[in-house]
């Protein structure tokens, strides 16, 4: 008998096939710009939002992204795949585990690239969850 894929070659194919096909839909429709767009024009927005006007500054999609935003979207899909794979072999409590690792991580990697300030009260929450973990 044929051998199954692994699950996490089946979760990545399902993931990428889904952001390959939003981006196609979004860049053949004409959407494109608007999602990119940093002011609002009714050419690239059908519906404004109240109080928008042509031309009036607004923030887009990837607008205040940083070092911090893109490591926790990393952080976030190695979490998915770390979870599809243990999900397989594990209980449901590693699921837990893992997503709380994933804001240990995050609150760390945002001290240490300085944009949050080292709290006493965090710092023991993050290491107490790196004990249980």
């Amino acid at each position: 008998s044929r051998k199954a894929a692994p699950l996490a070659a089946t979760q990545f194919h399902f993931k990428a096939a889904s952001l390959v096909s939003v981006v196609t839909l979004a860049y053949g429709r004409g959407r494109w710009p608007a999602i990119l767009s940093s002011s609002w024009h009714p050419e690239y927005h059908v519906k404004m939002p109240d109080g928008a006007r042509t031309g009036l500054v607004r923030v887009p999609f990837f607008g205040g992204w940083n070092e911090v935003t893109c490591f926790l979207v990393l952080v976030l899909v190695v979490n998915n795949f770390l979870i599809s794979d243990t999900l397989r072999h594990l209980s449901s409590v590693s699921k837990y585990a893992a997503g709380m690792l994933t804001f240990a991580l995050t609150y760390i990697e945002a001290v240490a690239l300085g944009t949050r300030p080292l709290l006493l009260d965090q710092a023991l929450c993050c290491g107490a969850i790196g004990c249980l973990v």
